[in-house]
């Protein structure tokens, strides 16, 4: 198979502890001659548009998104919760809403991962997203001084994009997760972006329900297979 656009990821290499590849599948690539062209990483991401015949653990990403183009930066829904943004550092509270929001992802469904890597990931999510590091913004929706859910949102071009989205078990099928979209598109609108994204996985049934009513429309999917180097030594 064809070394090109095989690259390490740093970020996921320094945060596990061993080397991580990723690459996007292309018609050129040979997958006959594969995993040995991964020798140098434990595991590398292998991204492909098409559904390909591989035995290895498959997630399929499906990408959302809802067109702002009509919308109005003043959507004040009929909720009792109270919509700000967070100010702060974390606390365990907001972070144990963040491994709520990644039980469908392929690092908690992996079992290759183990729990406490899957965790380090969601943390480091959070606390970026809060830091500002890798969000612009994180909205909380608070009910009676508790945290019942919240949103992590960016910015890139012309889009908003939902990075994590999560409510509380206590507050479900109250009304918390259309509050966060409302802000968040209010959000989205007040900064001049034309749309607003958001991934989710297809095992997340519960998810995919809850966009699609909330006016979300499919826009396209990733297949990542996770090529697991069971020969790497450390």
């Amino acid at each position: 198979m064809s070394k090109h656009n095989l690259r390490k990821l740093e970020w996921d290499s320094q945060l596990f502890g061993y080397p991580v590849g990723s690459q996007v599948y292309y018609s050129d690539i040979d997958l006959s001659s594969f995993p040995s062209e991964y020798s140098d990483f434990r595991v590398v991401y292998l991204t492909s548009k098409e559904k390909l015949n591989l035995s290895f653990f498959e997630d399929v990403k499906v990408y959302f998104e809802l067109e702002l183009s009509h919308m109005h930066s003043d959507v004040q829904p009929e909720f009792k919760g109270e919509v700000e943004p967070y100010i702060g550092k974390g606390n365990q509270e907001l972070i144990a809403l963040a491994f709520e929001s990644g039980k469908f992802s392929r690092f908690s469904v992996d079992q290759n991962f183990n729990a406490f890597e899957f965790e380090k990931l969601y943390f480091q999510w959070i606390i970026k997203s809060l830091s500002k590091e890798i969000a612009e913004e994180v909205l909380l929706v608070h009910i009676d001084g508790i945290i019942a859910g919240f949103v992590s949102l960016k910015i890139n071009d012309h889009l908003c994009e939902i990075g994590l989205l999560a409510t509380s078990s206590d507050f479900r099928r109250q009304g918390v997760g259309k509050q966060l979209i409302d802000a968040s598109v209010s959000f989205a609108v007040r900064h001049g972006k034309s749309k607003l994204v958001v991934p989710t996985q297809l095992r997340n049934l519960d998810a995919l329900n809850f966009y699609g009513k909330m006016g979300f429309k499919e826009s396209s999917r990733d297949f990542i297979y996770h090529i697991w180097n069971n020969d790497y030594t450390f």
